[in-house]
């Protein structure tokens, strides 16, 4: 319960885990409902602190059980990390970003397995406050002329 966001990777893994045999389906069984106020789609800092709780319990649950797949894990995981300062462009809170800025830190040699966004994103928050800023909003400002943009040329 105190895990709000990716709790379906522990399920994942620990089924994984117990599976005897593994087959795949090439059939779309997982439908997601894009709902613009739900909980993955708000920015709140609390709620990507909670995340990255859970990501660090499947971190020591990988550690122990499959250490091999932290190359696919940790760089999500870092990805949250970057999203949980993205709340607080307006307004940092710096408790938060020395938590942050700790985790990536401690994760860096899978910061090359993020995507370029992350990279660019995780290797500013390991310099400064203002540096992440300046590229988180350049970020967010891209995403907004993207989405209108398309909405635009949609019509």
């Amino acid at each position: 319960p105190e895990i709000v966001m990716c709790d379906d990777l522990f399920f994942t893994y620990e089924a994984l885990n117990h599976a005897t045999r593994i087959c795949s389906v090439d059939l779309p069984m997982y439908h997601y409902r894009y709902l613009p106020y739900s909980l993955s789609k708000t920015k709140r800092t609390d709620k990507y602190m909670r995340s990255l709780w859970g990501l660090e319990q499947l971190n020591d649950w990988l550690d122990e059980n499959a250490p091999f797949c932290r190359k696919e894990v940790i760089p999500n995981y870092i990805f949250w990390n970057t999203k949980a300062c993205e709340s607080m462009l307006s307004s940092v809170d710096t408790a938060v970003y020395e938590k942050v800025r700790q985790n990536i830190l401690e994760n860096s040699s899978y910061i090359p397995y993020c995507s370029k966004r992350v990279r660019i994103l995780a290797n500013a928050l390991l310099k400064s406050w203002s540096l992440y800023s300046f590229y988180g909003r350049a970020f967010w400002y891209m995403e907004k002329v993207f989405i209108w943009a398309k909405r635009t040329l949609a019509r």
